[in-house]
């Protein structure tokens, strides 16, 4: 039997009411030579019943099941199962466009030296079904270890599709984190010497959900702060502390966590390193800006405002 191109893999905790969405933007792919690897880590909803009912529907579609070990453990278990050329990877909570596999295999096919590969996302809510309220924006240039730690232009890692051994080269995801551990290995692939690239094209749908791991943005900041300082001099982490908490306050405003906490980062931010939160004197300012007006303003209306 010959290996699939890409390997998909889909970590699955207490995801019964998204995972079917999510899997069948991967049957919708246009490219079609690919395996997905459904993990459940212990849900204790409907989770792995319907995951079940989905590989029933589909050969290529393989399921695994272990007791609660956190979503690092779970994405390497599925890292290890993987047979494909290429690993995928994506949250049971968002989705991709149909274009994905097909649109990143061609990017790795012209520029053989990328390791890693991402694209744009649009961020969705379940809130509504009126479509993307932004976009991430996509570096043109090589990633660099203070972009990844800084303002993290990859945002998730149902965004990113990597070389299938680079498990062997870097290490998997650390099992030790539950927060920020995308971060953690992106920074690391980098110090390892990986090309990570991105391409300019929207392939994927991020939900910012009330229940998902990454909602509770205190927790990725805590997540953070364990690893950052490993991977950058002291000076250059008062840079990226900065930048990190202006990401999470932008977060908390287009997620609706609430302008009390949009105002914590904000203003953590600017306090950590002023220059730097600033030095994009319209994306400083008018964070600083919303964490305040914030405040005045019904938390209902802070989606459609800030998005």
């Amino acid at each position: 039997m010959n290996s699939p191109t890409f390997s998909v893999i889909i970590p699955v905790y207490n995801a019964a009411a998204s995972l079917r969405r999510a899997v069948e933007s991967v049957r919708a792919q246009s490219f079609t030579d690919w395996e997905c690897i459904i993990i459940n880590d212990g849900s204790s909803d409907q989770s792995l019943v319907n995951a079940f009912a989905l590989a029933a529907m589909d050969a290529r579609i393989k399921v695994k099941s272990h007791d609660n070990q956190g979503v690092s453990f779970t994405r390497n278990v599925g890292w290890h199962l993987a047979n494909g050329k290429y690993v995928a990877f994506l949250d049971a909570d968002d989705t991709w466009q149909s274009e994905k596999l097909a649109t990143h295999l061609a990017f790795h096919r012209q520029f053989e030296n990328a390791d890693i590969s991402f694209a744009q996302i649009s961020f969705m809510n379940e809130e509504n079904s009126l479509g993307p309220f932004s976009y991430s924006s996509v570096p043109n240039h090589i990633l660099r270890i203070e972009d990844v730690i800084g303002e993290h232009p990859i945002c998730t890692m149902s965004n990113v599709v990597a070389r299938t051994s680079l498990i062997d080269k870097i290490g998997g995801f650390a099992n030790n984190l539950s927060h920020a551990e995308d971060q953690e290995w992106l920074a690391r692939a980098i110090s390892k010497g990986c090309v990570i690239q991105g391409i300019d094209h929207h392939l994927v749908d991020y939900y910012d959900s009330p229940n998902g791991l990454s909602s509770d943005l205190m927790a990725m900041y805590d997540g953070w702060q364990s690893f950052a300082e490993t991977y950058v001099t002291e000076a250059q982490f008062k840079k990226q502390d900065a930048l990190y908490c202006r990401y999470l306050a932008r977060r908390a405003l287009r997620g609706g966590s609430g302008a009390w906490q949009a105002c914590q980062f904000a203003f953590r931010g600017a306090r950590a390193d002023q220059r730097t939160f600033f030095a994009n004197p319209y994306r400083g300012g008018m964070t600083i800006l919303c964490a305040g007006a914030a405040l005045f303003i019904p938390q209902f209306l802070h989606r459609k405002i800030f998005a």
